[in-house]
C-alpha cells in the first residue's frame, strides 16, 4: 500500500465527494510520509475535463491541505510528464493522420 512506499492507482466515478475523500486520504499520508520519513512522495491526480479540474480545485481550496498544484493540458499537445507516454501519443497521433 501507500504507506509501504508503492505507488497507488485508484479509479472512481466522478463526483466531488468520492474524489475529494480519496485526494484527501492521498494528501494526509503525503503528509504523514513526509513528517516520518523525510520524503513526500508525489501524487498525481488526473481528470478528463477542465470543469472536472475547476471543480477538485475549488474543493482542496477549502481543505486543510495545500499540495503544490500544476495543471498540464494534454496529450496531443504534447505536454504529458512520463517520456515513454509522450512518444507513444505522439506516434499513435502521427500513424492516425
Amino acid at each position: 500500500g501507500i504507506l509501504s512506499g508503492r505507488h497507488a492507482l485508484v479509479e472512481s466515478p466522478t463526483g466531488t465527494g468520492k474524489t475529494m475523500a480519496l485526494l484527501c486520504s492521498a494528501l494526509a499520508t503525503q503528509r504523514y510520509l513526509a513528517e516520518t520519513t523525510g520524503f513526500a512522495p508525489r501524487i498525481v491526480f488526473c481528470t478528463r475535463t477542465h470543469r472536472q479540474i475547476k471543480q477538485v480545485v475549488s474543493e482542496l481550496r477549502r481543505s486543510p491541505y495545500r499540495p503544490v498544484m500544476q495543471t498540464v493540458a494534454s496529450r496531443e499537445q504534447g505536454l504529458c510528464v512520463q517520456p515513454e507516454v509522450l512518444e507513444v501519443a505522439r506516434d499513435g497521433i502521427a500513424t492516425s493522420e
